[in-house]
């Protein structure tokens, strides 16, 4: 009888931008773009940026490329003060399908930036259709981010977790707090239960 194959375990981006394979310990060296830097993954494809904000996710076994919107960008439209000295420094994109099944797919991207502020962008790559900063409701600190059952919930401070609902025009809609830990361990009353965008 034929045994099941083992699911493949992830690579680790090095960082001299090789790949380590667990357990083999094989070190796999990929070409990426000139100038690309690979800020992660999303599946088979490689979420890589530019230094002129340019991002887009690359397939590296075939080369094909999906163009994102320049996230810097959305990042930095969305501070009060655009002199502001602080930059972006962690990327998450998390996407409801698979992007070899769809590779026109909505892609949410979380932001976070070294006051470790978080941006939520959604988009239909390359378009924004629209973006959410943590400091407009100081309640939430955006920590983690993923779809699940073609919903997005987002993991907050304090151990909330919101789920944001999406229009038609994949706009924020509404958002609803569905676990929040602080009541359930009689902390302070949370302003944030449900809110209409």
């Amino acid at each position: 009888m034929l045994q099941p194959l083992p699911l493949p375990f992830p690579w680790l981006t090095l960082p001299d931008g090789t790949f380590l394979s667990i357990p083999s310990g094989e070190i796999h060296h990929i070409s990426l773009p000139e100038g690309a830097c690979c800020q992660g993954s999303i599946g088979n494809w490689l979420f890589l940026t530019h230094n002129d904000d340019v991002c887009y996710l690359m397939n590296p076994f075939s080369k094909t490329r999906s163009e994102l919107p320049k996230l810097a960008k959305v990042w930095k439209r969305r501070i009060l003060d655009p002199n502001t000295r602080f930059n972006p420094i962690f990327y998450k994109l998390v996407v409801p399908f698979p992007l070899d099944s769809s590779p026109c797919s909505l892609v949410a991207a979380m932001i976070v930036d070294d006051s470790e502020c978080g941006t939520l962008c959604i988009s239909k790559p390359p378009i924004v259709t629209d973006s959410f900063r943590d400091d407009e409701l100081p309640v939430l600190e955006l920590e983690d981010v993923a779809f699940f059952d073609e919903k997005l919930y987002v993991l907050a401070g304090f151990g909330q977790l919101i789920i944001f609902e999406l229009d038609k025009d994949l706009r924020i809609s509404f958002m609803e707090c569905l676990i929040d830990s602080v009541m359930d361990l009689g902390g302070t009353l949370n302003p944030f239960r449900e809110r209409r965008v």
